[in-house]
């Protein structure tokens, strides 16, 4: 359940007043539905470094989904694990006065 409160953000970690505050979700537990052909996702996954023969540390990232494919829009080495909705665009709020 998405509720409206003080958390932080997931991308520079600062507290800020009124962000969505959602639970990742697992890919192994399910993946994103749209009927767009295409939808942006917060995501943290990991590439793998060829060099050193093994998966790198955990990155957070925005990536596409094909829903069409059902697969991340990624280059060969990434691994997604879990992912959030990404929020609407802003919108700017017209004033009545």
């Amino acid at each position: 359940m998405t509720e409206i409160k003080l958390s932080l953000c997931p991308f520079c970690g600062v507290k800020m007043k009124g962000m969505i505050d959602m639970d990742w979700i697992p890919c192994h537990e399910r993946l994103p539905e749209s009927t767009e052909p295409e939808i942006l996702c917060l995501v943290t996954y990991q590439d793998y470094n060829v060099s050193e023969g093994k998966w790198g540390y955990r990155k957070l990232g925005i990536m596409s989904y094909l829903t069409k494919y059902g697969i991340w829009n990624t280059k060969a080495l990434t691994n997604v694990l879990a992912w959030i909705p990404s929020p609407d665009p802003y919108k700017e709020h017209k004033n009545n006065d």
